[in-house]
C-alpha cells in the first residue's frame, strides 16, 4: 500500500514501528523510534514496495539546508527482512528554487513491471526509472511554471500509470499520459488557483474509473475540488465540493466505515481550535454525508 507524506524535518527522519494490539483495546503502541540521518532537510516521502519483496520501502526527497551535505537528493531506503532499513541509495536531482521536491510518488511509468519514482522540482518533473534494484535513471519532463503537487494513477483506464502535476497559483494542471510505447504525453486541464496542492485518486461516482480529488491548501481557491474521469479517458472540468469547513490543510482517503467506498479525512482550522473531519461516502454519485467533526 502506497502512502505519501510531506515533511519539514531538518536533516533526519524518524521511523516508528507499529505493535499490533487486540481490536478490543483503544491503545496504539509503537516501539522506540529509529533515527536516520539524511544530511539535509527532508521535504517529501512515500512508502511502497519498490523491489516487490513484500516489504514496504521508503523513497525520500531532500530540499535545501544551510551546510547540508545532501541537498536536492533522492534517498531510497529498502526494508530488510529484520524490519530495519538498509543504507540508502542516493541520487541527485536538479536544484529547486521552490522548497525542493515537495511532492513524490511511485508507479510503473514505462510498463516494464518495475516501480519508478516521480518528483516535482522547479518547472518540471523528474522520473527515476528503475533499471535494477540498485540503479535508477533520471529523465526530466518540462511541465510549466512552478510545479507543486504530483500523483500517479491510471487516469484514462488503459492499464498504464499516468502522472498528474499541479502548479503554484496557476490556472492549469497537467496530466502526463503514458502510452503503449512507454512515452509520457502532456495534456493540460483547467485548474483552481491554489498552492500546496494535495492530490488523490479513487472512484468518486462508482463507474469503475479513477477520478481525481484536488485539495488546494493555500491560495485563492483553498478547498476541495473533484475531477471526474469520463468514458473517453479524459477528465471533466473540476467542480468545488462544499465541505462546510474553513482552512482545509490536509487530506487522506481510506475505507473508514467498512463498506466498499472510499471516504475522506480532512484536517482544518487554524492553530486552535483545529478540526479532524470525516466525510463518509454516500450512495449518490460523488456525494458525501455531512462531515463528522472532531475538535482538537
Amino acid at each position: 500500500m502506497k502512502n505519501n507524506f510531506q515533511l519539514n524535518i531538518c536533516c533526519t527522519f524518524l521511523a516508528l514501528s507499529f505493535l499490533g494490539c487486540p481490536k478490543t483495546t483503544a491503545q496504539i503502541s509503537f516501539k522506540p523510534y529509529q533515527e536516520y540521518v539524511t544530511g539535509s532537510r527532508a521535504v517529501s516521502l512515500v512508502l511502497d514496495d519498490l523491489n516487490q519483496d513484500g516489504l514496504d520501502d521508503i523513497a525520500l526527497a531532500t530540499g535545501w539546508a544551510s551546510g547540508g551535505i545532501n541537498n536536492y537528493k533522492l534517498f531510497i531506503y529498502y526494508q530488510n527482512p529484520n524490519g530495519n532499513l538498509d543504507n540508502p541509495l542516493i541520487f541527485p536531482y536538479p536544484e529547486s528554487w521552490y522548497d525542493g521536491a515537495r511532492s513524490i510518488d511511485i508507479g510503473d511509468l514505462n510498463h516494464d513491471m518495475k516501480k519508478d519514482i516521480a518528483i516535482v522540482h522547479n518547472d518540471s518533473i523528474s522520473v527515476f526509472y528503475q533499471v535494477s534494484r540498485d540503479d535508477f535513471k533520471r529523465v526530466g519532463y518540462y511541465s510549466g511554471t512552478t510545479t507543486d503537487g504530483l500523483k500517479i494513477s491510471d487516469l484514462n483506464h488503459d492499464g498504464f500509470d499516468d502522472v498528474a502535476v499541479t502548479h503554484v497559483g496557476a490556472l492549469y494542471m497537467n496530466v502526463f499520459y503514458q502510452d503503449s510505447l512507454a512515452q509520457l504525453n502532456k495534456v493540460s486541464y483547467p485548474s483552481p488557483e491554489g498552492s500546496s496542492v494535495q492530490l488523490d485518486f479513487f472512484d468518486l461516482n462508482h463507474d469503475s474509473l479513477n477520478d481525481l480529488v484536488y485539495l488546494a491548501r493555500y491560495g485563492v481557491s483553498n478547498g476541495l475540488f473533484f475531477y471526474l474521469q469520463n468514458a473517453h479517458g479524459e477528465l471533466n472540468l473540476p467542480f468545488s465540493y462544499n465541505t462546510g469547513l474553513q482552512l482545509i490543510n490536509g487530506m487522506a482517503s481510506g475505507f473508514l466505515n467498512q463498506d466498499d467506498r472510499k471516504d475522506i479525512a480532512l484536517v482544518a482550522g487554524g492553530n486552535y481550535p483545529a478540526e479532524l473531519a470525516i466525510l463518509m461516502k454516500d450512495t449518490a454519485n460523488f456525494q458525501f454525508l455531512p462531515p463528522d467533526v472532531l475538535t482538537a
